[in-house]
């Protein structure tokens, strides 16, 4: 008898119709802008901050030291960096401000294309400390009993020195927003 039973379940098995395959994985939605592509609001800090980054490469083609300073009107190419903490630097021809105005600018490009964000707000904070202690050094030598000025400290300072400050500053705060909001995908579910 148990021969019998053997046989009807073997009938009844192989009447089955084959199991279904398993379902497929659940697969996240993606965000508006799709998978993988960070959200606006990331996207429009990063922009800021390669924007500041464009303008800080242009000032140094302007002008930074006027004819009342040096003579002749000179844009970063032709300040030497001794200057920030030298009045009387050794040549005028020396090591240009251009140089780490650049490393600031490229710094602050390669913080918002990367994942280092942080390489963003130092080329920004070294962009803002070069103007700053360009304005500094201008006003030290504007106060030195050793050179006679009848002019200010606007009159010395080109609009390249105020237009790398300005964009220094908005680079920073762009940076430091980029740099704090995680890159979000989409909405979370």
């Amino acid at each position: 008898m148990t021969v019998a039973w053997a046989v009807v379940i073997i009938r009844i098995v192989s009447s089955l119709p084959p199991p279904s395959p398993p379902p497929p994985p659940v697969q996240p939605v993606p965000g508006p802008a799709g998978p993988g592509v960070p959200s606006a609001e990331v996207q429009g800090w990063a922009l800021l901050t390669l924007a500041a980054a464009a303008v800080v490469v242009g000032s140094v083609f302007m002008e930074w030291g006027t004819e009342t300073l040096f003579g002749d009107a000179r844009s970063a190419r032709a300040v030497p960096v001794q200057l920030l903490w030298d009045t009387v630097p050794a040549s005028l021809d020396d090591f240009p401000l251009m140089w780490p105005l650049l490393l600031g600018a490229v710094l602050m490009v390669a913080g918002a294309v990367s994942k280092a964000k942080w390489l963003a707000v130092v080329g920004a904070v070294v962009s803002l400390a070069v103007s700053l202690l360009y304005v500094n050094a201008v006003r030290a030598v504007l106060a030195d009993p050793l050179y006679y000025f009848d002019d200010g400290l606007m009159d010395c300072i080109g609009a390249g020195t105020w237009l790398c400050l300005v964009a220094s500053i908005v680079g920073l705060v762009g940076a430091i927003l980029h740099a704090r909001r995680p890159a979000a995908t989409g909405p979370k579910t």
